[in-house]
């Protein structure tokens, strides 16, 4: 289907890009940690910020604003860049400060939490999004090897074809695609066939009562529906 490698194109593509992010962003905390000094100071305030999610919630995130001194002897008041919820610190709480001394007014509190987590999540959220997309991408191609390998080695047989059925077990874009029932019979016994995933409904295409199918003569699990009557959809 070429609406899944499409997404699955999107999804690396948009791996790739948060992963540059967070790997620009480590380099400035870096840098940051590099060149800073580390002095003490105190949590002076609690600022509550409000945020709202697509379906109206609104969520609260609590971020210190922290007050220190510099070695020359400046007074600096900053908002830490990271909160949470709950607080993760108290009004009068003494906290560690890392500050650039060319530019006091960029601090951070001193913990992994605040110099690190924004680009840990990044690389994380970079990295899943790239590893979904190039399976999604791979395992087209990997489907297409797998075919062409059964059509080349394995046997024809042909199947009676029985149903159409949804995959329930696969969503892309809040669909489920749609799958051929057949079946075949041999030495009383019973094989089920399903047909690779389909992005439409099949149903009023299929203008037959028998369909190929090729297999593995060893093992029938092994199997690859023909479906090339169907047309072919973008």
């Amino acid at each position: 289907m070429k609406t899944v490698i499409r997404v699955g194109y999107v999804f690396a593509l948009l791996g790739v890009v948060i992963l540059v992010v967070g790997i620009v962003f480590y380099n400035k905390k870096q840098s940051f940690v590099a060149n800073s000094v580390i002095t003490n100071g105190k949590v002076v305030d609690v600022e509550r910020r409000r945020s709202t999610d697509s379906d109206g919630y609104a969520s609260y995130s609590y971020y210190p604003v922290c007050e220190f001194v510099t070695d020359d002897g400046r007074t600096i008041l900053f908002t830490s860049s990271t909160g949470s919820n709950p607080s993760s610190y108290d009004v009068n709480e003494e906290v560690e400060i890392r500050y650039d001394p060319d530019n006091p007014q960029k601090a951070s509190i001193n913990s992994f939490f605040n110099l690190w987590m924004a680009p840990l999540i990044l690389g994380l959220l970079g990295l899943i999004f790239l590893l979904v997309g190039l399976s999604m991408i791979l395992s087209r191609y990997k489907n297409r090897r797998k075919r062409e390998r059964m059509m080349l080695e394995g046997t024809k047989i042909t199947s009676r074809f029985v149903e159409v059925i949804k995959n329930t077990g696969l969503t892309v874009n809040n669909k489920h695609p749609y799958q051929i029932i057949t079946h075949y019979e041999k030495n009383n016994e019973l094989f089920v066939f399903k047909s690779q995933n389909i992005w439409y409904n099949p149903a009023k295409y299929i203008d037959r009562e028998e369909i190929d199918v090729w297999v593995n003569p060893m093992n029938m699990k092994k199997y690859y529906m023909d479906v090339s009557f169907l047309p072919k959809r973008k």
